[in-house]
C-alpha cells in the first residue's frame, strides 16, 4: 500500500511542486493578516486567484508538453528576447525579496520556538535550501518538497481542526469585499499574487519538462494541475480562518499595526484558544510552509536567469551554486532588517504585476498552437475567455489594491 501511494504522489510530482511553492510563509504570512485583519472578507480573491491559477497553469503545463522547452526559451525565441527579460528579470527581482522576507520570518519562527536568537536560524536555514541545491536533482527537489507538503498541510488542517472544535468558534465577516485602511492595499493584492503567481505560472513549465511529461501526457497535466489547485484553496483558507477566528475583532489585534503583525501573533493567540498543541503545530507549519516555498522560489529564479543568459540549468555547475549561495542567505538580509512580515507581502503584491505579461504570452503562444482547443470550437473560446478574464483579473486587482494603498497613504 505505501508503495502504491508513493507511485500515485510521484506521478503527480509538479503539482507537489507548485503546491510547495504557492503554500510557503508568504502565503502563511498573507493570508494571516488579511484574516486578522479582514476576516474571512478575501477569500473570494484567494479563490478566484485559484482558478485562474489553474487555467493559466494549465495553459502553460500543454505548452511544455507539446514542445518540450521551458516557457522562458518559447517566449525568447518566438516573441523577442525583450518579453523574455521582462518576465525573467521580473521573476527574479520578485523572488530574491519574497525569498528574503520568507526566510526571515522563518528564522523568527525558529527563534521564538527555540528560544535562540532569530539571526542564527536564518544562517542555518540558509545553509539547508544551499545544500539541497549543491546536491540536488529535480527528483530529490520533488521527494523533499512532497515531505514538507504533507507536514504543514497536515499542521494547519489540524490547528483547524482544533479551533473548529471549541465551542465559542466562530468565522467573522464572511462578506466579500476590497477592503480599505492601513496596507489594506497591498494585503489584497498580496492574497491575489501570492496565489495567481507569475513565479509558479512559469516554475510549471520547468517541472513539467523535467518530469519528462509530453503530449500524451496531457490529460495527466490536467488532473495534476487540478489537484495542486484544490489544495492551494484548501490550505490558504485554513490559514485565513484561523486568524479570523483567533484575531479579527479582537482587543489584542486592535493595538498592532498591519505593518508590525507577524503570524507568530496568531500562533500566540492560538494558545489560550486552542492550547499548546495547536500553537507548535501551527509554528512547525509556518517554518516547513516557509522551506517549501523558499526552496522552489529560489530554483525558478536562477532557472529564469540562465534561460535568458543561455546557461546550463545544471545544480553541480559553478554558475548554478553561486546565483542559489545569494538566493539561499537572502534571510539574513530579512532578519537585519527586521521587517521580515512587510517585506514578505509586499513582495506578493509586487509578484503579482509581472503575472499579466506571462499570462499574455502564454496564451498568445498556446492559441497560435492550437493549444486552448480545437481551432473555432467552443472549447478554444471558452479556454481563451477564460485566459484573457484571467490576465484582467490580475490588472484589476493590482490596479485597485495600489490605488486604495496610495489614497491612504495621503
Amino acid at each position: 500500500m505505501f508503495k502504491k501511494a508513493k507511485s500515485i504522489v510521484k506521478s503527480f510530482g509538479p503539482g507537489i511542486f507548485i503546491l510547495g511553492a504557492n503554500i510557503g510563509t508568504g502565503s502563511v504570512t498573507t493570508m494571516s493578516t488579511a484574516g486578522a485583519y479582514h476576516g474571512m472578507s478575501l477569500y473570494w480573491a484567494v479563490l478566484l486567484s485559484c482558478l485562474f491559477t489553474w487555467v493559466m497553469i494549465t495553459v502553460i503545463g500543454r505548452l511544455a508538453c507539446s514542445s518540450g522547452e521551458t516557457i522562458i526559451n518559447s517566449i525568447n525565441r518566438r516573441i523577442g528576447l525583450w518579453a523574455g527579460v521582462i518576465i525573467a528579470v521580473g521573476i527574479a527581482v520578485t523572488q530574491f525579496f519574497s525569498t528574503m522576507g520568507v526566510v526571515g520570518v522563518v528564522s523568527e519562527a525558529t527563534g521564538i520556538l527555540f528560544d535562540v536568537n532569530k539571526l542564527w536560524p536564518a544562517i542555518i536555514w540558509g545553509a539547508f535550501i544551499f545544500l539541497a541545491i549543491f546536491f540536488g536533482s529535480y527528483g530529490k527537489f520533488e521527494s523533499l518538497l512532497g515531505g514538507m507538503v504533507t507536514i504543514f498541510g497536515l499542521s494547519f488542517l489540524i490547528t483547524l481542526l482544533l479551533v473548529l472544535v471549541k465551542p465559542d468558534f466562530s468565522i467573522a465577516n464572511l462578506a466579500s469585499s476590497i477592503p480599505t485602511g492601513e496596507f489594506s492595499g497591498w494585503i489584497t493584492a498580496g492574497c491575489v499574487g501570492t496565489t495567481f503567481s507569475s513565479g509558479i505560472l512559469v516554475m510549471r513549465s520547468y517541472v513539467v519538462k523535467d518530469k519528462g511529461w509530453r503530449k500524451k501526457d496531457l490529460k495527466k497535466e490536467v488532473t495534476d494541475a487540478g489537484i495542486s489547485v484544490i489544495f492551494m484553496a484548501l490550505l490558504s483558507g485554513a490559514v485565513m480562518a484561523c486568524a479570523s477566528a483567533t484575531l479579527f475583532g479582537s482587543e489584542h489585534i486592535a493595538g498592532i499595526s498591519p505593518t508590525e503583525f507577524t503570524s507568530l501573533e496568531m500562533a500566540k493567540d492560538l494558545l489560550p484558544l486552542a492550547g499548546t498543541y495547536a500553537f507548535v503545530l501551527f509554528t512547525i507549519g509556518i517554518i516547513t510552509a516557509g522551506l517549501s516555498s523558499a526552496l522552489p522560489n529560489t530554483l525558478v529564479s536562477i532557472w529564469c536567469l540562465l534561460d535568458l543568459f543561455k546557461l546550463e540549468r545544471d545544480p553541480k555547475k559553478v554558475h548554478f551554486r553561486a546565483l542559489g549561495a545569494l538566493w539561499a542567505f537572502s534571510g539574513v538580509l530579512g532578519v537585519l532588517t527586521g521587517k521580515p512580515v512587510p517585506i514578505t507581502v509586499m513582495a506578493q503584491a509586487m509578484i503579482l504585476i509581472i503575472t499579466p505579461f506571462i499570462s499574455a504570452f502564454a496564451t498568445y503562444l498556446a492559441w497560435k498552437d492550437g493549444l486552448l482547443g480545437k481551432k473555432g470550437s467552443a472549447n478554444e473560446r471558452i479556454m481563451l475567455g477564460l485566459c484573457i478574464t484571467s490576465i484582467l483579473f490580475a490588472i484589476c486587482i493590482s490596479t485597485i489594491s495600489f490605488i486604495n494603498q496610495i489614497q491612504f497613504a495621503l
